[in-house]
């Protein structure tokens, strides 16, 4: 088995979490996905499984304050691609990071064999990043991580694309303000040598890069993003994974203010028109993605919980469940010492 930076994580923030259950009352209705075979995938459409034309091994990996920005505007490929981007750009910075944790071990002369975990996070959370972050991905290299093999042409103009998007994005703050959310400086087009650069801005280092006192993490295989068609799947998937080890999480239908913090509701994260009826949403909009996103969830599932508006029995929220990832238990200090240490 190899130990890598993802097991490391695992351990040090998946939390001992009791999976959160929906009462069987009147005031929810269990739903089954049409009698979907989750198990095996058996009776799941050709259309959704995985495809084979597309080729990645990154990871996506982010704190959960990715999530509390609406992604406003991507279509499908957008998001493959900033994917892609933030994968990358994520083996970025912790290449750097084990570089100069290595460095720092050897000028304190310290016992690599001897070291303890506190001392290794203590290291691992002091280095310092330079202020100008910049990922360099060539149009190649997207096309093939996405699948558009030999299709620079349009690569060009999905950035383009993205990058108007992302302007427009703005973060849902916890006291109910929000802000804009500039996660790039800028984006350079080399249309001579192919290849594009992203230069971030600084507080997306925070983002990007899992340390050990930096707290929440969401993380997936890139290709799970790269392998959905329809940009709804791949937002309810991103959703989802924020809760893989717990097996259960919960939106708000709307967006609401509670307990002075601002809640981003489920019609909102998916851009659902505010005029789309409730039986089109569940039958259609939102059983269409949980069927494409379920090859990487085991028994994915989904209850709406109802409450009362204007003296009517309305939606209020939705619980979707699923059998949680167990975090492999392996010794944290013999994890951090193979990723930051060995050479």
């Amino acid at each position: 088995m190899t130990e890598n930076f993802d097991d490391i994580l695992d351990k040090l923030f998946d939390k001992p979490e009791e999976k959160m259950q929906v009462e069987d009352n009147e005031n929810s209705e269990q739903l089954d996905l049409f009698n979907v075979d989750y198990a095996h995938n058996g009776d799941l459409p050709v259309s959704v499984k995985q495809k084979p034309f597309a080729s990645t091994n990154l990871l996506m990996r982010f704190r959960s304050q990715l999530n509390r920005v609406i992604w406003t505007g991507l279509n499908a490929t957008h998001t493959k691609i900033l994917t892609v981007i933030l994968s990358k750009t994520a083996d970025q910075l912790a290449a750097y990071q084990k570089e100069q944790i290595q460095k720092k071990v050897k000028e304190l002369n310290l016992d690599k064999d001897n070291l303890d975990k506190k001392t290794l996070t203590r290291i691992a959370s002091e280095v310092k990043f330079p202020t100008d972050l910049v990922t360099r991905v060539t149009y190649n290299e997207i096309d093939h991580a996405i699948g558009y093999d030999n299709n620079n042409a349009s690569i060009g103009t999905y950035i383009e694309g993205m990058k108007n998007k992302l302007e427009k994005w703005r973060e849902i703050k916890a006291d109910g303000i929000t802000a804009s959310f500039p996660m790039f400086k800028g984006i350079i087009n080399n249309t001579n040598k192919k290849y594009f650069e992203f230069v971030y801005n600084d507080f997306m280092i925070n983002i990007l890069l899992i340390n050990p006192k930096t707290g929440d993490f969401v993380r997936y295989p890139a290709r799970e993003i790269v392998d959905l068609s329809s940009v709804r799947s791949q937002t309810l998937l991103r959703l989802l994974k924020q809760l893989r080890t717990i097996g259960s999480i919960t939106f708000r239908k709307h967006t609401e203010k509670t307990n002075g913090k601002t809640r981003i509701g489920l019609w909102e994260q998916l851009e659902i028109p505010e005029k789309t009826r409730e039986g089109k949403f569940s039958s259609k909009i939102l059983k269409d993605a949980l069927i494409e996103i379920s090859p990487y969830f085991t028994n994915l599932n989904y209850t709406k919980n109802y409450g009362t508006a204007n003296g009517h029995r309305v939606v209020v929220s939705y619980t979707f469940t699923f059998e949680p990832e167990n975090p492999k238990k392996i010794l944290l200090i013999q994890l951090l010492k193979k990723f930051y240490l060995k050479d």
